[in-house]
């Protein structure tokens, strides 16, 4: 287990034991065992979360049955439907299986073995805070030598089981480890604006850490846990809190993801530094994609939610045409059910970009490319197959943003 390892528990030992010179030196062993047992308590509260998670993605896939068994009845011969039900009935499966490898009893035992750490070390004490009247110990017992690491066996939960990084990566506590963002410049407050299915959005220019919309700051740093895709694929750039953000990490020079504003309102973002020249030729961009349907939209709720399952984690890739002053892209929403993989056209002016889809649906596609020569783009699209005040449900209707680096 991170963080709880043989030193935290020698250095509690030593305080069980008396094997230390100040008080000051106690204290410091009492803390390191508070310290084990909030890494063991953060240890079993990330595994409870994963189990709970498995259970919602149960709940899901049997809504998910339930409402493929409704569209069946519409519409008996219709292939979306059909494959929407397989799926379900996969998830539901997957999620059985997840729940019988989330126990809690080798986290509770750590857990356990921590608080008795503690209960020892804070009931030893010294005689008085003159350290005069407790002589220090022989050299070659300050170092009480008992917790060889091979002993401390942290690791008693296999990463290999911890199959929760289909939702959260990050939820097994301990210190996070993303990639840092280069230092920030001023920010630059950024106006909303509104998408053709009725979700704000805005590009701003500044830092990347934090984001100023109509004067309101909102602090990036709070996203602490990574996402990945649905199907197993590797890590995504993307982070969340599960509550107020969602933002890129890993880029040098722009983020990219939704926020949730004072009002409670949401809106996708992507900011940074854009690019001053362009290089000629052509380039080929990838990246990850932030979609949600626009179920979000019409039927509230969390957009960060851990178990909102309108919202998925998809990917991109683009070619562009500096010289022609032209773009070639395809947005893979992840979302396998509604609107799936869907491919976009569009034209450059400056250091910008527009397109349309080229199947013919509505929406659309806009973004900028960023840092030196163009070295990554981003953008925000919206996707609409049917006309909002009359889409039911089942529409592929939906909107998102994503990002990557020039490959």
């Amino acid at each position: 287990m991170e963080g709880f390892t043989s030193a935290y528990e020698a250095a509690a030992k030593k305080a069980v034991e008396g094997k230390y010179a100040t008080e000051a030196d106690r204290k410091a062993a009492v803390e390191a065992a508070e310290e084990a047992k909030e890494k063991a308590g953060q240890y079993l509260s990330g595994i409870e979360r994963d189990r709970k998670v498995a259970e919602q993605w149960k709940t899901t896939a049997e809504k998910a049955l339930a409402e493929a068994e409704e569209m069946l009845k519409a519409k008996p011969d219709d292939a979306t439907a059909k494959e929407y039900k397989e799926k379900a009935e996969a998830l539901k499966i997957r999620a059985d299986q997840f729940l019988k490898k989330y126990q809690t009893a080798d986290a509770q035992a750590l857990k356990t073995e921590a608080e008795r750490l503690v209960t020892e070390a804070n009931a030893t004490t010294v005689k008085t805070a003159d350290t005069s009247t407790k002589p220090a110990p022989e050299a070659g017992d300050q170092d009480s030598g008992d917790q060889d690491s091979d002993d401390q066996d942290s690791d008693d939960q296999d990463s290999d089981d911890q199959d929760s990084d289909d939702q959260d990566s990050g939820s097994q506590g301990g210190a996070s480890t993303h990639p840092a963002n280069p230092k920030p410049s001023a920010p630059a407050a950024s106006p909303l604006k509104t998408g053709e299915l009725g979700e704000k959005y805005f590009y701003g220019e500044g830092e990347i850490t934090k984001l100023v919309i109509n004067g309101e700051t909102i602090d990036l740093t709070v996203a602490n846990k990574q996402l990945t895709r649905v199907n197993k694929q590797p890590l995504t750039q993307l982070w969340t809190d599960f509550g107020k953000i969602i933002t890129s990490k890993g880029l040098e020079n722009l983020i990219y993801g939704a926020a949730k504003l004072a009002d409670g309102s949401y809106a996708l973002f992507v900011q940074g530094k854009l690019s001053d020249s362009l290089p000629g030729g052509t380039a080929t961009y990838s990246g990850d994609v932030l979609h949600f349907r626009s179920r979000n939209l019409t039927e509230g709720g969390n957009w960060f939610d851990v178990y909102n399952s309108y919202r998925t984690d998809g990917s991109f890739t683009a070619t562009v045409d500096f010289a022609g002053k032209s773009l070639n892209g395809k947005i893979d929403s992840g979302d396998g059910n509604f609107m799936k993989i869907r491919e976009f056209k569009g034209s450059l002016d400056g250091n910008r970009f527009t397109g349309t889809w080229k199947n013919g649906a509505k929406g659309s596609i806009s973004g900028g490319f960023y840092g030196a020569n163009a070295a990554e783009m981003a953008g925000r699209y919206s996707y609409v197959e049917d006309a909002p005040e009359k889409a039911s449900k089942w529409t592929n209707n939906s909107f998102g943003v994503f990002g990557g680096k020039k490959q």
